[in-house]
C-alpha cells in the first residue's frame, strides 16, 4: 500500500503539481514541442494502457492491479529521466514541458484509475479545470498523445492523496478486521 499508493502514485502527483505551481504559478505550463523521451513514454503508456485494459476485460483484476501499477510507474521513470528540477536550471521551456507531459499522466492516472480507487481518482482529476472532462476511458492514441490538459489549463494542488500506514495502523486493522496484511 505505501509504495504503490502512497509512494508511487500519491507522490507523483503532489511533486509534480506542487513544483509546477513553485515555478510555472496555478496553470499547466506550455513549454517547448514533446520530443523523443515523450515519444518513448507515449509508446510506453500505450502499450501497458492495452495491457490493462487487456487484464480488466478478462476480469484478471490482480493482473489489471499491476498493469495499473505499472503505468504509475512508468511517469516517476519519466520524472527521474527529465529531472525538471535540474532542467530548469538551463531549459525553462524543456522543464515546463516535461511539467505538462507529467500533468497529462496525472489526468489518464485519474481516469483509468477510477476503478480501482474512484474518490482518489475523481480528485486528481479535479485538480485541472477542464470544463469537458467527460473522459470514461483513455484510448491508446489519446495516451501516446498525452494531451488531455492542454497549456493554461488551471490547476490546483490537492491535499495528500494517501496517508502511509505504520506498523500499529496495520496492527490495528489486524485486530479490527481480523486476517493477515498482504
Amino acid at each position: 500500500m505505501n509504495k504503490d499508493l502512497a509512494d508511487t502514485l500519491g507522490n507523483f502527483v503532489n511533486r509534480v503539481l506542487s513544483f509546477s505551481k513553485k515555478r510555472f504559478g496555478e496553470e499547466v505550463p506550455a513549454g517547448g514541442e514533446p520530443g523523443e523521451a515523450e515519444a518513448r513514454l507515449g509508446e510506453q503508456i500505450a502499450e501497458l494502457l492495452a495491457e490493462y485494459e487487456s487484464q480488466m476485460e478478462a476480469l484478471q483484476f490482480r493482473k489489471a492491479a499491476a498493469a495499473l501499477r505499472a503505468l504509475w510507474s512508468a511517469g516517476n521513470s519519466y520524472l527521474e529521466e527529465k529531472a525538471p528540477w535540474l532542467e530548469i536550471k538551463t531549459d525553462k521551456e524543456g522543464a515546463a514541458l516535461t511539467l505538462r507531459t507529467a500533468m497529462n499522466l496525472i489526468h489518464l492516472y485519474a481516469v483509468v484509475s477510477e476503478p480501482f480507487i474512484p474518490v482518489t481518482a475523481k480528485t486528481m482529476r479535479e485538480a485541472f479545470s477542464l470544463a469537458d472532462d467527460t473522459a470514461v476511458w483513455v484510448s491508446q492514441d489519446e495516451a501516446k498523445a498525452l494531451t488531455s490538459v492542454p497549456a493554461g489549463t488551471p490547476f490546483t494542488v490537492p491535499p495528500v492523496l494517501f496517508a502511509k500506514l505504520t506498523d500499529e495502523d496495520l496492527a490495528t486493522y489486524k485486530d479490527r478486521f481480523g486476517g493477515e496484511p498482504a
